[in-house]
C-alpha cells in the first residue's frame, strides 16, 4: 500500500499520474465511484466522515480497510494545519483523520507528502 498525503488543492492526483503512470480512469473518488478495477482511493477523508456520522470506530474501520486495500494507493488530505475549528464535530473529524492517517502510514510500504504537485518520500 502507498499513502499519499498533503494539503487540499496540492495536486496530489497530478503527482500520482506522473509518478505511477496512472490516469483518471484508475482513480476511485471515495463516495462517488466504484473501486472495481481502480488502483487509487482518492479522498480517504470521506470514509472517516461517513464512519463518524454512523458512529463506527474509525480506528477499527481503518484497520479493516487496510486489510482489503493492500495493493492500492490511498490519498488522504491533511487537515490539521490552519485554524482550529469551533464546532465539536469538526474537531473530532480532524482528530480522527489524524489518527487514521497515522495508522495508514504505519502500515504503508511507501508514504509521500505532496506540496505544489511535488512529492517528497517520507517512508
Amino acid at each position: 500500500m502507498i499513502v499519499i498525503t498533503g494539503g487540499v488543492f496540492q495536486h496530489k492526483l497530478d503527482f500520482i499520474y506522473n509518478k505511477f503512470s496512472l490516469s483518471y480512469k484508475d482513480v476511485c473518488f471515495a463516495g462517488k465511484s466504484d473501486e472495481n478495477g481502480k488502483k487509487v482511493i482518492y479522498k480517504f477523508n470521506y470514509f472517516i466522515d461517513k464512519w463518524l456520522k454512523s458512529e463506527r470506530d474509525v480506528e477499527n474501520e481503518t484497520k479493516e480497510f487496510i486489510q482489503n486495500h493492500k495493493n492500492f494507493i490511498i490519498v488522504i488530505d491533511q487537515n490539521g494545519c490552519g485554524i482550529t475549528p469551533i464546532d465539536i464535530n469538526d474537531i473530532v473529524l480532524r482528530e480522527e483523520t489524524g489518527k487514521a492517517g497515522c495508522i495508514l502510514a504505519k502500515n504503508a510500504d511507501e508514504v509521500y507528502d505532496v506540496r505544489f504537485g511535488l512529492g517528497i518520500k517520507i517512508k
